[in-house]
């Protein structure tokens, strides 16, 4: 019972010897230092505990033989079956001893050697496979890469770099090794700085007076500290820049920027009334000749939907159309707004409808009609008094072209509407007409009027 507590506590002790960290090293470095000494734990886990087992006792046996072997040579009194007999037990407790032996301390430590070593091998093919992983990421992909030491030199880059030195050092004037440093120089002043994350390299010529964006190269940049897995053993980390060639981005921005400042420039010149809405019908937007027309302030307006200024709709038909022009996609209609002083205007409304992101919006173009809707009205009501009075009327244009004749005016002469819309007044012109007066008339008209008398005749020849 002694021998089994005593070889249970030297069991516990081997083995929280071999399983505490070491704290002072990183995992990393440990797993290394292992692996480092494989050879030495081959040979170890080589020895079996059946091995180890019989090899303990063969020398137990061995040192008890001597033993005794030596006591009898000098005379010892006891015979030699009794050393027999010692011999065999002595033999048999060695054998239970390196049982307990092999079972309590030989295989925990050949255990935990095995899974060192087992993870040693394991973190070895890790760090293979990243370091392919790594290379083959850094070979193809996209964005240019540098690396840098920690004191900015440069110690490589990868293809995509080269390909963006290719293209823009004969744009730009360069040499690619003179373009390669130019680019390698700004990152430092980036780094060294940490102002914008914008590199712009410009035409080398500066004494040109062409110059444009086109001429400029600009690079997005990004850094980032660490080591490499091909490096792992150097104590200095590496420092990784991404430069991302956003040339065309920043062209199209500006173009974009440009052509959305001409739209404005123009919406806000505009004689006729511009808005944006939503779908519920709220102004988004709004130019300047509308808050004219209609005598409300922009920043009125922002608070305000359709409804607010709608009279020919209500609410709930202006929801209906709402609906119609977003399943259509644009419309063409008159309505009528009111004025903040109440008075109404006329507006001929042009609405399209774009779907912006997620979020639908109306464009919407109106123009104040007003004055030709009233001329209209006026227009009607002088075509409808004409028409009703029995004398006879008729309006031909300046080459004396009828372009309007009254009903009395058919009825008298015979003729429909069709037979003399269009044609030469001449028509009804009698030919016994002096030829100075029919000439005389338009010339006299135009200078105020003509009064005379004329010989006309009907379809019929009378």
């Amino acid at each position: 019972m002694k021998l089994f507590m005593h070889l249970s506590r030297l069991r516990e002790k081997l083995k929280n010897s071999f399983l505490n960290p070491l704290h002072s090293r990183t995992f990393l470095a440990e797993e290394r230092e292992h692996t480092e000494r494989k050879g030495v734990e081959e040979k170890f886990r080589a020895h079996s505990p059946i091995r180890v087992g019989l090899k303990i006792v063969l020398a137990i046996t061995a040192i008890e033989f001597v033993i005794m072997l030596a006591l009898y040579s000098f005379g010892a009194e006891t015979s030699m079956p009794q050393y027999l007999f010692a011999l065999i037990d002595t033999l048999a407790l060695s054998i239970a001893a390196s049982v307990m032996i092999v079972y309590w301390v030989v295989n925990p430590m050949n255990r935990y050697y095995q899974e060192r070593l087992q993870n040693a091998e394991m973190l070895h093919r890790k760090e293979e496979h990243h370091k392919v992983v790594v290379e083959s990421i850094f070979k193809f992909i996209p964005e240019g890469v540098l690396v840098l030491t920690e004191s900015l030199n440069l110690l490589k880059h990868n293809k995509a770099f080269e390909e963006i030195v290719q293209k823009y050092a004969p744009l730009l004037g360069y040499a690619e090794q003179e373009l390669t440093e130019n680019i390698v120089e700004q990152c430092r002043t980036k780094i060294e700085h940490g102002d914008s994350k914008e590199i712009y390299i410009s035409s080398k010529d500066q004494s040109r007076t062409d110059l444009s964006q086109s001429d400029t190269l600009i690079l997005e940049f990004n850094t980032a500290r660490m080591f490499l897995a091909e490096e792992v053993e150097e104590e200095e980390a590496r420092i990784v820049v991404s430069l991302l060639d956003i040339t065309e981005r920043k062209r199209a921005e500006t173009r974009l920027k440009n052509s959305e400042q001409r739209y404005r420039n123009i919406i806000q010149t505009s004689m006729d009334g511009f808005w944006i809405a939503d779908t519920e019908g709220r102004i988004l937007d709004v130019n300047a000749a509308y808050c004219q027309l209609i005598g409300y302030e922009r920043e009125e307006l922002l608070n305000m939907s359709v409804p607010d200024v709608e009279e020919k709709e209500t609410p709930e038909m202006t929801a209906q159309h709402i609906q119609k022009v977003m399943t259509k996609g644009y419309d063409r209609f008159e309505t009528r707004h009111r004025r903040k002083d109440g008075q109404l205007l006329d507006f001929e409304v042009s609405v399209v409808y774009q779907l912006d992101n997620e979020d639908g919006k109306f464009f919407i173009f109106l123009r104040d009609i007003t004055e030709r809707k009233r001329a209209e009205e006026e227009i009607n009501m002088l075509a409808h008094s004409l028409r009703s009075v029995n004398e006879c009327v008729s309006i031909t244009d300046m080459e004396d072209n009828l372009i309007f004749v009254n009903q009395s005016f058919l009825n008298t002469y015979g003729y429909t509407e069709e037979e003399l819309i269009g044609k030469q007044i001449s028509m009804v012109r009698s030919p016994n007409n002096p030829l100075e007066v029919v000439r005389e008339i338009l010339p006299a008209t135009l200078r105020g009027g003509w009064k005379g008398e004329l010989l006309n005749r009907k379809k019929d020849g009378t």
